[in-house]
């Protein structure tokens, strides 16, 4: 066996590879040099007892004198025999490996103690450690359970949220652990074989709060991890600065020379939403080469509506587009919604002039103001001649947020939408799993539908917090003084 190996100038990016590579070989080295030991003192024990019996079989009728002359001979010939014995049984042991290798003596120990755990590990670039043989969860059968849940409903193709974990796992806990006088739910109806062999657990129960850091471990031990669905993004223009700093004097320039207030400083932007929307993770199982979502088939079908606040913090109704011809029926509209029907479900001039017509102008005759000014995008809806006319005719300054720059420059890309997004996917998912849904006389399942998809929007946009449209003004640098 070689000595300890020594870190040279080539060698220093792979010493801690070699290391482990080493404690191998010190554990398989004294392994073999045991297993040789115990072979070589068997064969001595047993030539020994060979010996003895032909001596006695063959000395039997000589003298007493005799035998001890022999016996001494035998003693004399034995002693570099021992000697050898005592050299094979210290090259070997621990002491000796110490000896050559320069490393303690209870380090050697250890590794040889462990040995069975350090042959199993790879040679990875981190250190060697040693898996807890202590309890790593609070409750083994809620863990199987919950495994065995997100695997059902990740074979049935739905999106499963860390927040949908974790209130599974109070469900299941509360069922296998029930507080002092309150039964389980599945203790009065459940009567599942699977359940029943689950539901029983040595360790007593404790205040479980299934936190991000349960989670993370929870899917480290069971094999789950968040797989993304999809992902985009666009780069920004060359001359980027040029055209901010552009906009910002443009905008700078209006607010000063017609003296807006923020109730008067408007940011709108267009936005769809389809009808079945899954989260773009989902939790899975490791290694699968597909992650397949399930929905209704109504990922193209959409609303299409206009989301608008003031710098102040004022909510305006949510303008929605409904890609229909005749009203829906028996449908009361939320307060804080108007709708529109239109074949396309798209934005044009007609249904921008719509908008300013029945959001922009009942606004500026609440507050009692003269005039308004607008932030939009820049798409070509908001760029045509009837529009621009009718904005100058009515009081309403345009101000356009240059193109490709709407994720800095605009509040509602910058502050709302990801979380009313969140928020509608969020619904959707409980919706989808949890809701007993509609299906066709095909057996297809039915979307949510129009009603259910406005329903949500408003409440969405309902409980949206005015404190986060006005700083969304100010994170954009939209301000009432010099910017």
């Amino acid at each position: 066996m070689n000595s300890t190996p020594t870190t040279t100038k080539e060698n220093k990016c792979s010493r801690r590879r070699y290391t482990n590579q080493f404690k191998s070989k010190v554990v398989l080295f004294y392994r073999q040099q045991k297993e040789l030991r115990e072979i070589t003192s068997a064969q001595q024990q047993n030539n020994q007892d060979q010996q003895t019996n032909s001596q006695q079989q063959n000395n039997q009728d000589q003298q007493t004198n005799s035998q001890q002359q022999n016996n001494q001979d035998q003693q004399t010939n034995s002693q570099p025999k021992n000697g050898k014995k005592r050299m094979e049984q210290v090259y070997g042991r621990m002491s000796f490996i110490s000896r050559i290798t320069g490393i303690d003596r209870r380090q050697i120990a250890y590794w040889i103690q462990h040995g069975d755990d350090i042959l199993e590990t790879k040679f990875k670039l981190t250190t060697f450690k040693l898996k807890s043989k202590k309890p790593i969860c609070i409750c083994t059968p809620m863990e199987i359970r919950l495994s065995n849940w997100i695997i059902e409903k990740r074979q049935a193709g739905n999106s499963i949220a860390g927040y949908q974990i974790k209130t599974k796992a109070f469900d299941i806990y509360d069922e296998i652990h029930p507080v002092d006088g309150i039964e389980s739910n599945m203790s009065n109806g459940s009567t599942s074989h699977e359940n029943s062999s689950l539901s029983e657990c040595s360790l007593p129960r404790v205040e479980f709060k299934a936190s991000d850091g349960w989670l993370s471990n929870f899917c480290q031990r069971r094999g789950f991890v968040l797989r993304r669905v999809s992902s985009c993004g666009r780069e920004l223009p060359h001359n980027c600065l040029d055209i901010i700093f552009t906009f910002y004097r443009d905008l700078t320039k209006t607010i000063e020379f017609n003296k807006f207030e923020k109730r008067q400083i408007i940011n709108m932007d267009e936005s769809c939403q389809y009808l079945d929307a899954p989260s773009q993770y989902t939790y899975s199982a490791k290694g699968a080469k597909r992650t397949v979502v399930h929905t209704t088939g109504s990922e193209k079908t959409r609303l299409s509506g206009a989301w608008t606040g003031a710098a102040n913090g004022t909510k305006l109704p949510l303008y929605l587009i409904v890609p229909r011809v005749n009203a829906l029926s028996n449908f009361h509209v939320p307060e804080n919604v108007i709708l529109t029907y239109h074949p396309d479900s798209v934005f044009n001039t007609e249904t921008i002039i719509s908008y300013f017509q029945r959001i922009i102008i009942p606004y500026k005759i609440a507050q009692n103001l003269e005039n308004v000014l607008l932030i939009i995008d820049s798409a070509r809806c908001h760029l045509t001649t009837p529009v621009q006319n009718f904005c100058t005719e009515n009081g309403i300054y345009l101000i356009y947020v240059p193109p490709r720059l709407t994720n800095l420059l605009q509040p509602a890309d910058v502050s709302w939408f990801a979380s009313l997004k969140k928020g509608y996917r969020k619904r959707w998912n409980d919706w989808y799993l949890n809701e007993v849904r509609v299906f066709t006389i095909h057996g297809n399942a039915k979307s949510p539908g129009y009603a259910k998809c406005i329903e949500w929007l408003s409440e969405l946009w309902n409980n949206f917090q005015s404190e986060s449209i006005t700083k969304s003004f100010i994170t954009c640098g939209i301000k009432t003084h010099r910017i």
